[in-house]
């Protein structure tokens, strides 16, 4: 069976780049961490609180979920049609949208002036999605098959820096406040197809892509603790990013000769996107934090 696929001819890596280096959020990490010195806190006698964070982050992107997924889905939902022209049995397995996944955070605090502190933390948060197509049958008196199968995965490390305000009433603590979240960002993308052709056959073909990017975005913070024994507070924190990440450099690849470009896919109407990754979206987490 002949199919129009392959998925590589509709998603393609190509373009230019050109490195920033973000000297703006290293200036301000580096002053943070003077703050953070153990000799100046202790000398300060300021306290410095070390927090733990678990809960949900909605990264969703636009481009990903309203231009990519579908086209994605459209070409196996079309592969799937062909095959069923030939009479075979098939399945399809459409790929969901990049939305809601867990995240985990480590952060430090330390007041510097009456009710603000600062703040530097980092985090980790992984999506993937999955799509397939499978057919089966005789055409000819001779049996085929086929496994198409395609995976897009996410990653985002935003390592944050913010000042917070906050206000104690009794043993609980309101804070809110606004910040700079350097964001790192991974696409990669899988396609395997396997096909087993009238002699028997398996004949198999792979490719994969990984593309990275980096931003430096703002983000808006609020959220409530309760303190216990002095040393621990528990609480919940909500974040918002502002902004996108535009561009995304290829790293690894399966064809050699995209290697540095940027990443590019042809959108629905025949025209080449970049692809970007809009963080519209929200965290929420669950807070523990330890007073050293």
């Amino acid at each position: 069976m002949e199919s129009k696929y392959p998925l590589r001819r509709e998603l393609r890596f190509q373009g230019g780049w050109r490195r920033i280096f973000p000297l703006l959020f290293w200036l301000l990490l580096s002053g943070i961490f003077l703050f953070l010195n153990p000799k100046d806190l202790e000398a300060a006698k300021r306290p410095l609180w070390v927090s733990l964070e678990l809960g949900l982050l909605r990264a969703s992107s636009a481009t990903l979920n309203d231009e990519l997924i579908p086209l994605l889905n459209q070409i196996l939902s079309d592969l799937e049609a062909e095959a069923k022209d030939l009479g075979f049995k098939t399945s399809f397995s459409p790929m969901g949208k990049i939305n809601t996944s867990l995240s985990a955070a480590v952060e430090v605090e330390t007041p510097v002036w009456n009710q603000f502190s600062l703040v530097a933390g980092i985090g980790y948060w992984k999506r993937s999605v999955f799509a397939s197509v499978e057919a089966s049958g005789e055409l000819n008196n001779f049996f085929y098959g086929l496994e198409d199968s395609t995976g897009v995965s996410m990653r985002l490390i935003p390592v944050r820096v913010s000042v917070r305000g906050e206000k104690m009433r009794g043993f609980w603590r309101y804070f809110g406040g606004v910040g700079l979240t350097w964001a790192l960002a991974q696409f990669e993308y899988t396609s395997r197809i396997q096909f087993l052709d009238l002699m028997g056959s398996l004949e198999e073909d792979y490719f994969r892509e990984k593309a990275r990017g980096r931003a430096i975005l703002p983000h808006a913070e609020a959220g409530v603790d309760y303190t216990w024994r002095e040393k621990f507070r528990f609480g919940v924190i909500i974040r918002i990013p502002i902004g996108k990440i535009s561009k995304l450099k290829i790293v690894d690849s399966s064809d050699p000769q995209d290697l540095g470009e940027e990443a590019v896919f042809i959108d629905q109407w025949g025209r080449e996107q970049f692809l970007s990754w809009e963080l519209t979206g929200f965290q929420a987490s669950l807070v523990v934090r330890y007073l050293f």
